[in-house]
């Protein structure tokens, strides 16, 4: 049975949820904050591959749909309307996924995307494109002068007009190589906008930061950037990260991806701040197989994985640093004063929280501004410290403040540089 320590998930600045299945969890979709769906897919028989519904932030997850067979992939969402390929066709919701209806789409289909609740494109083996302006009641053939791909994994679309397709082609003399097309008339034409140095194998994530025109696709030993909205791609490293299965973009333009893991390598979480210049993992991320993130806003989102995982933040993932140091339940809330004080720049922060609950823990300085949140998350009841940094704050007077539940306590500080 797989377990993580709550320690490890708090200082991530990420909390487990527990979802009610073993399933391996392969992607996340919401439509709020609170109210947000789970593909599952099922690891041992009987194969009950299953999407789970939560409406009250991930405290409580549901079944609204089940089947036999294998094939669930990528859940799109439109408000009310909902869309989720499977292999034989896709899954359709029209009342917020409360119940879900399975359409066929056009023989040999590989890939789907919906940009809005009625355009969507799908697309066969050797750039067979189809596009429906009705929600999928209708699917129409384009007819396209295209280059030839075949095997295709994936598709994206920037909007109406401008879209890409991943798979392999036969842009080389030998062989087939893992190849991404790119058309800027609603798949009129599809020509060619780069190639990798091989077969990168059968998956590619594709995605876009949120506030500007770079796009990344992630191979399993290969990656590709573009900085003009695809029209030319160069390869790019963020690290080792084999196995990238998802990528979400938030509206802090802060880019996510997850790493499922391969051989010998360790699953993590990374993010960017600067349109994938450079990418950090996360060193406190429990080693599980990584298969889903999204963001419904800026600093709430939601991470599945293996074993049923799915975590949560409230703080854009921020890593706290703050420490369980007991689980002994204390029999009273308090705060301690931090030690040392004065301090220049570190500082350590304890208290004591007898209930589990949300607990927020801020410093102001002494005007009333907030200037930093240690903690502002759910604990379990137990003892904790935290060091507070303050390398880039002036020196003066600050106050730190904690609330949990009905108790809240502030206490002065000096930094002294």
């Amino acid at each position: 049975m797989f377990s993580i320590s709550s320690n490890a998930t708090a200082q991530s600045g990420w909390i487990s949820l527990n979802s009610n299945t073993t399933n391996t969890i392969t992607d996340l979709c919401f439509i709020d904050n609170n109210t947000g769906f789970a593909v599952t897919k099922a690891t041992s028989s009987p194969f009950q591959n299953t999407i789970i519904k939560t409406t009250n932030g991930g405290l409580n997850w549901n079944i609204v749909f089940n089947q036999n067979s294998a094939g669930l992939r990528k859940m799109l969402l439109y408000n009310t309307i909902g869309y989720l390929q499977d292999t034989s066709g896709y899954l359709k919701t029209s009342n917020s996924g409360n119940n879900w209806i399975h359409y066929n789409l056009p023989t040999g289909v590989k890939a789907l995307y919906f940009i809005d609740s009625m355009l969507g494109y799908c697309s066969a083996d050797s750039v067979k494109t189809y596009k429906t302006t009705d929600g999928g009641i209708n699917w129409i053939q384009i007819p396209s002068n295209s280059s030839t791909i075949f095997q295709i994994q994936t598709m994206y679309f920037i909007n109406s007009s401008t879209g890409f397709l991943v798979g392999l082609g036969d842009t080389h003399e030998v062989g087939f190589y893992s190849t991404t097309l790119r058309t800027t008339n609603g798949g009129l034409n599809w020509l060619f906008a780069s190639s990798s140095v091989g077969n990168q194998g059968s998956r590619a994530v594709f995605g876009r930061n949120f506030n500007s025109d770079t796009l990344f696709c992630f191979f399993p030993a290969y990656n590709l950037k573009s900085s003009n909205g695809g029209l030319y791609w160069n390869t790019f490293t963020a690290g080792t990260y084999p196995g990238v299965y998802s990528f979400f973009s938030n509206a802090m333009s802060t880019d996510w991806f997850t790493s499922t893991g391969i051989g010998s390598s360790t699953p993590q979480l990374f993010k960017s701040t600067n349109s994938g210049v450079n990418w950090i993992a996360n060193p406190y991320f429990p080693a599980v197989p990584l298969y889903a993130v999204t963001f419904p806003s800026e600093l709430t989102g939601y991470i599945g994985g293996s074993f049923g995982a799915i975590y949560k933040t409230i703080n854009g993932g921020v890593v706290t640093g703050f420490t369980q140091t007991s689980t002994s339940i204390p029999e009273k809330f308090s705060l301690s004063q931090n030690y040392p004080n004065p301090f220049n720049p570190n500082t350590v922060i304890k208290w004591e929280v007898p209930v589990s609950g949300y607990v927020s823990l801020k410093v102001f300085n002494a005007i009333g501004n907030e200037v930093k949140t240690l903690v502002n998350e759910n604990q379990n009841a137990g003892s904790y410290s935290v060091s507070l940094d303050g390398s880039k704050l002036p020196s003066g007077i600050y106050f730190y403040k904690i609330t949990a539940g009905n108790f809240s306590e502030t206490k002065r500080m000096v930094l002294i540089k």
